[in-house]
């Protein structure tokens, strides 16, 4: 390709391009714009030559290349936009940088870059848009030059700057060109300068999860252009008052959540054109406020967890009419449910009664109106809500049972919650009509009969919550055989009986398993230690995240586990954990082997069944265990001594058991140190027990019982010999004294 001398535009983005740029591309000398984006490239000759003096844009973002940002770049002295985004780049911006003076678009966010912006940043007399985003650098020479003079957009959000921000922001006061500044995510410290006013041209100040306080200055009312604002997270304390943000007329975005405003406000103190507005956690109530019936314009307004504890008013709902995001959450609101266009809605956490939903919202994608008093039955129109993808409805007051409609409602609902309600009845079958839906939790109603057959064409469910209901039948073995996306099952207090199928461990994707408190009977399937999902560790890249993401907060799934004795409501860690709970059943045999192939196990409960015969000796393969529950069996014989060697473990029963002999002794079992653990073993002695006889003999090594068994086999020979010599003599004897 270097051979195509004349050529000026090259565009190759989005392929599968591997491998590294070859250096013939120094002999283009006619290039001026190189496009190589989203490929995988992964490293680059050294491009010098004749290609330095003409290109004028090079594109190599969303690639693999990893390194220092390499010192020949700063030869391509027509270079005016330059795109590293999305690779692996490491070690300091360098210093030779600031020779690319034709430079106007710079990016390199979403890279490893450290250290400090160097100071010949400021030479670069024509850059106007400056990304830095996710990074680590820590800190920027003092911003000044001809930069000031051009520079339209920064952003240098999730970095590592440790900076004072009135400083900061006081040297940047001559930047008069600036449009976009965004320092979010960063370490900055102080208050906002009143010096914040000279920036006469900005249109986008975003200062969230930062480490700032104080007040805003009245100067913000100069920032005649002012669109998006966005203090969120932080540690304001100051006084809203109507004058602060009267006079920024240009105001659509205004994000001051997560500080502790004082509010005195009553009649209108926003622009009259705000369209986006959240408060959340700022004390806003204890009254609903009257100030929001001044803005009518607003679509997304988030007042969630704000100490209002009112009714909301009629006129509020005649204001939404142009919403479509609405959350007011975590607060103690009363009063009717909306009927809107409203796309999102979250009023959980509150205090509404009566029915759920009344008139049809046929815009909803998220409807969540969970922890609240809300009696009645499902009204059959959530089935007609074609749009719908999250319902939850859980911990109300509803009954009767589930419509089975759900056929006609949106293909690409994924998550559906109706747990700790009365709901009564069967699963409806057109659950399985859904195909998309990746969560299903109908945990703590009186829901009854088998698991429908139909739910076998679920391929896209992870999460399946039946704990706490009526179900009966046996556990069938499509669970293992068809849903091969499934991780998390809970059957967890039902009725349901008959021998655990061999066939559910085909699930290669099943890392907790809950069949406690069920009526199940024969031996646990030595398959069991099929499951392959746990021999694994699980990190934060197996979280259970929803596809989607709503407002700025990430949709997690949750379920309440029980680990370690403790019933937990477990959401952002859900998908760490491996966990089997065969417990309170009527399961007998031994306990396979085979489960001591599961490495990654962090929880075994298998109490309260008719388990006989040792205790695994290789029960110390589970090092990731924490939690081992085998009490109320028939298990018999020594407790082994490689349990001592589980450092994680912090949770052990073994009570009421026919165990017997010492107790082992190591470090991890000395911390447990709770005679509870061993109760119901007679024949148990040992720290914490009572002291073992002093003329018992102690456990054998490996080596001794190899003796042992080398002595013992000698001693056999030896007594063969023996007795063929004594017998040889023995038969003569008899001979001599018939002859005499």
């Amino acid at each position: 390709m270097g051979n195509l001398t004349s050529l000026e535009f090259l565009y190759l983005n989005s392929n599968s391009i591997d491998g590294r740029i070859p250096r013939s591309f120094n002999n283009l000398c006619n290039l001026r714009i190189l496009q190589l984006s989203r490929n995988s490239i992964s490293s680059w000759e050294r491009l010098t030559g004749c290609l330095a003096n003409r290109l004028k844009e090079l594109y190599l973002d969303f690639n693999q290349l990893t390194g220092d940002l390499p010192n020949w770049l700063t030869n391509f002295s027509s270079l005016a936009y330059l795109d590293l985004s999305d690779n692996q780049f490491s070690g300091s911006i360098p210093s030779a940088m600031g020779n690319l003076t034709s430079l106007e678009f710079l990016d390199l966010s979403y890279n490893f870059i450290g250290g400090r912006i160097p100071r010949s940043f400021n030479n670069l007399c024509n850059l106007r848009i400056l990304w830095l985003e996710k990074n680590f650098i820590s800190s920027w020479e003092r911003l000044t030059g001809c930069l000031a003079n051009s520079l339209e957009t920064l952003d240098v959000s999730r970095n590592q700057l440790k900076e004072s921000l009135q400083v900061w922001l006081g040297e940047m006061s001559n930047f008069k060109t600036l449009k976009f500044l965004d320092l979010s995510d960063n370490l900055f410290s102080g208050f906002i300068p009143s010096s914040i006013g000279s920036l006469s041209s900005l249109e986008k100040l975003d200062l969230r999860g930062n480490k700032l306080g104080g007040y805003i200055p009245q100067s913000i009312g100069k920032l005649s252009n002012l669109r998006y604002f966005d203090i969120g997270n932080n540690s304001f304390t100051f006084v809203i008052t109507e004058s602060l943000f009267t006079k920024v007329e240009s105001l659509e975005f205004i994000i001051l959540a997560h500080n502790n405003l004082i509010w005195n406000v009553i009649s209108q103190w926003l622009p009259p054109n705000i369209s986006h507005i959240d408060i959340s956690s700022c004390p806003v109530g204890p009254k609903f406020p009257s100030w929001l019936q001044h803005h009518k314009s607003v679509s997304w307004l988030d007042m969630s967890n704000s100490s209002i504890s009112d009714v909301i008013p009629d006129w509020f709902w005649n204001i939404t009419v142009k919403m479509y995001y609405l959350d007011l959450s975590h607060n103690q609101l009363q009063g009717k449910l909306p009927n809107s266009f409203l796309e999102i809605l979250d009023l959980s956490n509150d205090s509404f009664s009566g029915p759920v939903l009344e008139k049809n919202m046929p815009n909803l994608i998220r409807l969540d109106i969970s922890n609240n008093f809300l009696n009645g039955s499902i009204p059959s129109l959530l089935c007609k809500l074609e749009s719908l993808a999250y319902l939850d409805l859980s911990n109300n007051y509803l009954h009767g049972n589930i419509h089975d409609c759900w056929g006609n409602t949106s293909k690409s609902i994924w998550y559906i919650n109706f747990s700790n309600n009365n709901f009564s009845g069967e699963i409806p079958s057109s659950l399985s009509d859904l195909p998309f839906l990746v969560s299903l939790h109908l945990r703590n109603n009186c829901l009854s009969g088998e698991l429908p057959s139909t739910m076998k064409k679920m391929k896209s469910l992870v999460v399946l919550d039946l704990a706490h209901n009526k179900l009966s039948g046996v556990i069938p073995t499509w669970l293992g055989e068809n849903l091969s996306s499934l991780r998390i099952l809970s059957l967890h207090s039902n009725m349901i009986y008959g021998n655990i199928p061999p066939q559910i461990s085909k699930n290669s994707s099943l890392q907790y398993l809950d069949l406690s408190h069920n009526n199940l009977s024969g031996t646990i399937p030595r398959s069991l230690g099929d499951f392959s999902a746990m021999t694994k560790i699980h990190n934060a890249s197996d979280q259970i995240i929803f596809p989607e993401v709503f407002g700025d907060e990430t949709i997690w799934d949750n379920i309440v586990m029980i680990l370690k004795g403790v019933e937990l409501e477990n959401s952002k860690t859900l998908g760490f954990y491996n966990v089997i709970d065969l417990s309170v059943n009527s399961l007998s045999g031994d306990i396979p082997e085979e489960l001591t192939r599961l490495l990654g196990l962090v929880s075994l409960n298998l109490s309260s069944n008719y388990l006989k015969g040792n205790i695994p000796n290789k029960i110390g393969a589970l090092k990731q265990l924490e939690s081992l529950d085998l009490s109320r069996n028939r298990l018999f014989g020594k407790v082994p001594s490689s349990l001592s060697t589980l450092n994680f473990l912090s949770k052990l029963n073994l009570s009421y058991n026919n165990l017997s002999g010492r107790i082992p002794s190591g470090f991890q079992l000395q911390t447990l140190n709770d005679s509870s653990i061993y109760i119901g073993n007679d024949n148990l002695c040992g720290p914490p027990l009572s002291p073992c006889p002093t003329n018992e003999v102690p456990p054998k090594t490996e080596m001794e019982r190899e003796k042992d068994d080398e002595f013992e086999m000698t001693g056999f020979f030896v007594s063969i010999g023996v007795g063929i010599v004594v017998g040889f003599w023995g038969f003569c004897a008899v001979l001599i004294f018939k002859r005499s």
